[in-house]
């Protein structure tokens, strides 16, 4: 028992492993941007940003994590190059079936709400950009990503 407290800090010295980021990528960013956009229906939204890179690159691009928000990257490949998109949805129309009831036991089934700790620290117009190699994942920061002009979809009437 006496030996808990010390395996305790041992462990957390483990877990507090800094992030290295890539100085170097084995890439070349051409352009990045990112603009908001908002749907055709109240509560729809979201951000996107595309990273556009010189040429096409067979390196497996793995996540993008902006504004305190994290998704998988999405890959298009162009006659120019390859575009790194990120789709971020901040729609608040999501449906959530929340069980209210004076009985606990029922309401024990709801979902707990998803409370991650962001591994970065980063301005609104900066990025991280993780990829893999050779199965080892990489982290690579994009600095004054430029803000383009919003989008607004047109309203969908549902009849």
């Amino acid at each position: 028992m006496k030996y808990l407290p010390i395996i305790a800090v041992l462990f957390s010295f483990i877990q507090c492993k800094t992030i290295k980021l890539e100085q170097n990528p084995p890439f070349k960013i051409e352009k990045a941007s990112y603009h908001h956009w908002n749907g055709g229906q109240p509560g729809v939204s979201g951000t996107n940003i595309e990273i556009k890179l010189e040429k096409n690159s067979n390196i497996n691009f793995d996540s993008i994590f902006f504004q305190n928000k994290s998704t998988a990257a999405e890959i298009s490949t162009t006659a120019n190059g390859m575009i790194v998109i990120g789709n971020f949805n901040s729609s608040k129309r999501q449906r959530k079936s929340l069980i209210l009831d004076s009985n606990i036991v029922k309401e024990m089934k709801n979902t707990l709400p998803d409370i991650t700790n962001y591994p970065f620290q980063l301005k609104e117009n900066e990025a991280i950009l993780t990829y893999k190699i050779k199965n080892k994942i990489k982290y690579f920061k994009l600095k004054d990503i430029e803000k383009a002009k919003p989008i607004f979809f047109p309203r969908i009437n549902k009849s």
